[in-house]
């Protein structure tokens, strides 16, 4: 029997095994494992899910990654796909970790390729080209695309052609990179497209793009964007570039509108003259801040701290806006006002405009977003608020709080100055939706407004002056400004302290010739007001005066009539009634009627008529005594304060009528 083998035998052969093995190991890496370009490819096909083609010369190298080189790659489309192929690329180096091959996902040291073709493609399906997209996904979510990591990229001409038909994105980018000092790499990238049928363009700038931090960040990146109308730039760091998240930096935002700015899902905001917006930037997933330093709208100029929450099923928008300067105009289009025109020069024309052009309420659309896309919580605190007129003076100090909650927007905790008076309230505007009107609902306050100081103009002396206080509650439903003042309904109340009002407005408003002769001669210096009141009525868009009244110590000035807002029409009547001795008098009412755009203005001949005759009658007799039929004896005197006027008031009513 012969002896069995020995262990040193046994170790003998396998160190020569062994050894062998290292021996052909380390020359098939030293000749790059040429061999194994065909299996290789069949590993990453099956390991990817898609056909690979690895072309010629190949070169594979085990260190502590895996270095592969290569004349190119071609990566095609997954099995029953019709899409383009992934990958086309030329002059192809790439290092990765070893875990890629356990499929812990693609993760890459560097990436260096001499150029070629990129194509990105996801379907309406949720499928997409690229290794994972096999499985069906929901076509309507807004995941972000699974790009692989890569720390290092280094790229010659790259065309890269990105489809994403569920968000309806299709891009066509030339990539490019550069070395700089310090072995850092700038990315430059070239795209144009179309965004949900918005032309979109963009050139990036990423110096130390991609390089030691890991992750597909970058510490510093510079974008150019035009989508539709909108302009954006952009500098600072992107911590995920698959993804968008984790960005910061300065931003630079203008465009002809905000409501342009309904190209990010679920912001809703109104149609406004050019705006330019500049400040910090922040992104975390669904959540952005901007902080914005210069703000500005038409003329007005603000400054914002903002965030927009896109996580909840409604976005929410919240923060603190701050003005210098808020001009009413720069709103206007949001109000339902027509946009400026240059003025006829063609009065036939004009005159042959119907009804309806003349009217002068604003009748164009309200520019309202659908209020149902985003809830708000928004502080507003501001310095200045013109209110689009040379005639009036702008409010100041305006704070209020604007919320928007399931399609109710209101603007309560309202607190300004105004002309040394008050301001404070609420308004609110709610839509359910779409097939129904808005609802608009007000109720102000004002109080010691100094109608001198708040009302500019160059006659002010025939203006009421005084402290004026009032309140205003109504309600109107429409989808334009005109609709929702045609079918208001409430009142407005009000009080004027320390009046006084032109004497000249006075005398001439009862056709007083002597005394209107007089003042104008002499000098137009203004009458007190004993008592100035006022108490509107609106129904359905019809304001009625039930107190209307101006009252002085020799005359009382009242309005009866009404005026109404869905036709734009004036049915008035403006009494002066004399409280002194009146040589000359023709007093008879003012009748005022037309519509808000041609307003007409008559007298009452009942009156002067009467006059008249028995002045005819009396100059039979003597034409000295023709003069004694103007003499107007006045009113018995019933007191000097309020109570008195309205009692007067009361009585003239009843002797001329509504």
């Amino acid at each position: 029997r012969r002896p069995t083998m020995s262990y040193r035998s046994v170790g003998k052969r396998v160190l020569v095994v062994t050894a062998v093995i290292v021996v052909i190991v380390i020359i098939s890496d030293l000749l790059g494992w040429r061999y194994l370009r065909v299996p290789v490819q069949a590993g990453m096909s099956k390991l990817l899910g898609q056909p690979v083609t690895i072309k010629k010369p190949f070169r594979l190298h085990l260190r502590s990654t895996l270095d592969v080189r290569a004349g190119g790659m071609k990566v095609g489309a997954p099995a029953g796909s019709d899409t383009d192929d992934l990958l086309n690329l030329d002059g192809l180096r790439i290092q990765t970790h070893w875990s890629t091959l356990l499929g812990s996902g693609l993760r890459f040291k560097l990436v260096e390729l001499a150029g070629g073709k990129i194509s990105v493609h996801r379907g309406a399906d949720g499928r997409t080209n690229w290794p994972g997209g096999s499985e069906e996904k929901d076509a309507s979510t807004d995941d972000p695309l699974d790009l692989p990591v890569i720390n290092k990229l280094v790229l010659g001409k790259t065309d890269v052609r990105i489809r994403d038909d569920a968000s309806e994105l299709s891009l066509q980018v030339a990539l490019l990179s550069e070395d700089g000092e310090n072995d850092a790499t700038t990315l430059f990238a070239e795209g144009n497209g179309q965004w949900q049928g918005r032309n979109l363009a963009f050139d990036i700038e990423a110096p130390e793009a991609l390089t030691t931090i890991g992750n597909g960040s970058t510490e510093l990146v510079k974008v150019a964007a035009k989508i539709g109308e909108l302009k954006l730039y952009f500098t600072g760091a992107i911590g995920q570039l698959q993804s968008g998240n984790d960005v910061k930096g300065d931003v630079r935002l203008e465009g002809p509108s905000l409501g342009a700015l309904a190209v990010v899902p679920g912001l809703t905001l109104p149609a406004t003259p050019p705006f330019l917006v500049s400040g910090k930037l922040t992104r975390q997933h669904a959540t952005v801040s901007l902080n914005l330093d210069r703000a500005e709208i038409g003329d007005s100029r603000m400054k914002a701290a903002l965030t927009y929450d896109g996580k909840p099923k409604t976005p929410k928008l919240e923060g603190k806006i701050t003005a210098s300067r808020l001009v009413l105009r720069d709103l206007m289009p949001t109000i339902g006002a027509q946009a400026s025109k240059e003025p006829s020069t063609n009065s036939a024309r004009d005159d042959e405009r119907s009804e309806e052009v003349r009217k002068i309420l604003p009748n164009e659309p309200l520019s309202i977003p659908s209020l149902q896309a985003m809830n708000a919580d928004i502080g507003f605190s501001l310095s200045r608020l013109d209110l689009g007129t040379n005639a009036l003076s702008p409010i100041r100090s305006l704070a209020a709080h604007l919320t928007l909650i399931d399609g109710k927007l209101a603007l309560s905790e309202i607190e300004a100055s105004v002309a040394g008076g008050q301001l404070g309230g609420e308004m609110e505007l709610v839509t359910t939706n779409e097939s129904v009107a808005p609802q608009f609902n007000a109720d102000l306050s004002l109080s010691g407004v100094d109608l001198r100081e708040w009302i500019k103009a160059d006659t002010a002396d025939l203006f009421v002056a005084g402290q004026f206080s009032g309140h205003l509650n109504i309600a109107g439903r429409g989808q334009t400004t005109a609709e929702i003042l045609g079918s208001l309904d409430g009142g407005v109340k009000g009080e004027l302290r320390n009046g006084s009002i032109s004497h000249l407005a006075v005398e001439l408003g009862g056709i007083d010739i002597a005394q209107a002769i007089g003042v104008a001669v002499t000098e137009n210096a203004p009458l007190p007001l004993t008592c100035a009141m006022l108490d509107l009525q609106v129904d359905n868009g019809n304001v009625r005066s039930k107190l209307f009244l101006l009252d002085t110590e020799d005359t009382l000035l009242f309005l009866t009539g009404a005026a109404n807002l869905q036709q734009e029409t004036l049915d008035l009547k403006l009494v002066s009634t004399p409280k002194d001795w009146t040589p000359a008098s023709l007093r008879a009412p003012i009748e005022i009627g037309g519509t808000f755009a041609r307003p007409e203005f008559g007298i009452d001949e009942a009156p002067i008529v009467v006059k008249a005759l028995a002045s005819i009658a009396l100059a039979a007799v003597t034409p000295a005594a023709a003069i004694l039929a103007l003499v107007d004896t006045g009113e018995e005197s019933k007191g000097s304060d309020c109570q008195a006027a309205v009692t007067l008031l009361k009585e003239q009513v009843a002797e001329h009528g509504e």
